[in-house]
């Protein structure tokens, strides 16, 4: 996610001040996060095949999600399915598509 918004940023300076205080400083709501055990930053770059969400393409594709967000569901969803403690895992977004996929693929993926 981390990687999409960066490229996201690269248009504009604002967006890359906003960036870069996010990932750098030390104050950013994403450091006080982490340090505070609210939040986990993990690196997805080998997670390269859907997994959960196999079979799913079609329907992302109908709803204009990207390759990458469904990655990134599916390595959550995986990640959730492989922890002690199930439900532990949040998935934050403010695209109304995905959150309608995810909704959609949680009541029939286990």
């Amino acid at each position: 996610v981390l990687e999409e918004l960066a490229s996201i940023a690269e248009h504009s300076p604002n967006d890359r001040r906003q960036m870069e205080w996010l990932t750098k400083a030390p104050d950013s709501y994403l450091k006080r996060s982490h340090q505070w055990g609210i939040l986990e930053v993990l690196e997805t770059a080998a997670h390269t095949q859907l997994i959960k969400l196999a079979g799913w393409e079609q329907r992302a594709k109908e709803l204009r999600i990207s390759r990458w967000a469904l990655r990134n569901l599916d390595f959550a969803c995986l990640w959730d399915s492989q922890i002690d403690s199930p439900g532990k895992v949040l998935f934050v977004t403010g695209d109304d598509s995905l959150c309608t996929f995810a909704a959609e693929a949680a009541r029939t993926v286990d």
